[in-house]
């Protein structure tokens, strides 16, 4: 009721071109300026964002609604029910949520049967767990401006972090974390090439779209021999939807199976120079 009286009473009192101009200048601030917050820990984080009614529609591809498909069944399976539903888990619904990623990335890389990974945004590194729990995955090179060790914030409880910690050690010859912006030419440059031998890259930056679209632009320019399933998180967030939209390689929304805030595949395809 108070919504309704607000807005009536905006539409009486601002004349429609001011209402216009501040609306547009509310949703480019929004856009620009995402506000996240990782709480303490034991409690979960926040995003501030709105759902922009934005639809772009893009024709079907086969063998992203297949890959979907084949990770589904690699969600369902009794091994992943299991696990998720173990007692000596319960502790990290963070990690075993099905409405977060972590579960989906190490379907996904089951189901491409990935062997090299490489990732974009490190942060405490569950994701890097998530991974490694994918027996075809034989290394991980995880991309961050700030080192790991400074970044367990994001793990959200004492013991899901010492789970992640133990993991990474006990696989410390499968993963390297390199502390370095990619969105940098000379960095980008020095990298690009151990990034084009990828089966799979995962953007999971600030989710701002502009360091997306910086990054994209490289991205879409690495000479791959092979093609290259590149899955995005937080497509959803207002940040992040005309980046997501503005994409112009076949892609796929697989929210339905992944992260709340969204999950985007995409496939980087072989030979397109």
């Amino acid at each position: 009721m108070l919504s309704i009286q607000i807005k009536l009473c905006l539409r009486w009192i601002l004349p429609k071109r001011l209402k216009v101009r501040l609306q547009s200048k509310f949703i480019t601030f929004i856009r620009n300026n995402r506000f996240h917050h990782v709480r303490s820990k034991g409690d979960a984080g926040i995003d501030v964002t709105f759902i922009e009614y934005k639809f772009i529609a893009t024709p079907p591809d086969k063998r992203l609604i297949e890959l979907a498909a084949t990770a589904a069944q690699i969600l369902c399976s009794e091994k992943m029910i299991e696990t998720s539903q173990d007692s000596d888990f319960g502790f990290c619904p963070l990690l075993f949520d099905f409405g977060n990623h972590y579960l989906l990335l190490t379907a996904l890389a089951d189901a491409k049967r990935a062997k090299k990974v490489v990732e974009i945004g490190t942060a405490g590194g569950a994701s890097v767990w998530a991974w490694l729990r994918a027996d075809c995955v034989e290394m991980v090179h995880t991309w961050d401006i700030r080192p790991l060790e400074h970044s367990k914030q994001w793990l959200a409880t004492p013991d899901c972090e010492r789970l992640v910690t133990e993991a990474l050690e006990l696989e410390s010859n499968r993963w390297k974390q390199f502390v370095e912006d990619l969105s940098e030419s000379n960095v980008w440059m020095q990298r690009c090439q151990e990034i084009a031998d990828a089966d799979v890259i995962f953007v999971d930056g600030p989710h701002d779209g502009i360091f997306e679209r910086a990054l994209w632009s490289k991205i879409i320019s690495l000479d791959n021999v092979k093609d290259i399933l590149v899955i995005f998180d937080d497509i959803r967030l207002s940040s992040m939807v005309d980046f997501w939209t503005g994409l112009s390689v076949p892609k796929l929304d697989i929210t339905f199976i992944g992260h709340q805030s969204g999950t985007g595949i995409a496939f980087l395809e072989a030979n397109r120079k």
